[in-house]
């Protein structure tokens, strides 16, 4: 899964990190633990 994948899927699912996670079919820490490490903002 790559960083360009984990931010379509939280543009594609209105920012939620649960429905992103779904989507692309992890856990949704999985989402947040990468999307940190690769520097991406929490969304709020």
């Amino acid at each position: 899964m790559t960083d360009a994948a984990i931010r379509a899927a939280l543009v594609e699912n209105g920012g939620s990190v649960s429905r992103a996670a779904r989507a692309l079919g992890v856990h949704r820490s999985t989402v947040y633990r990468r999307g940190a490490a690769w520097g991406l903002a929490r969304p709020k």
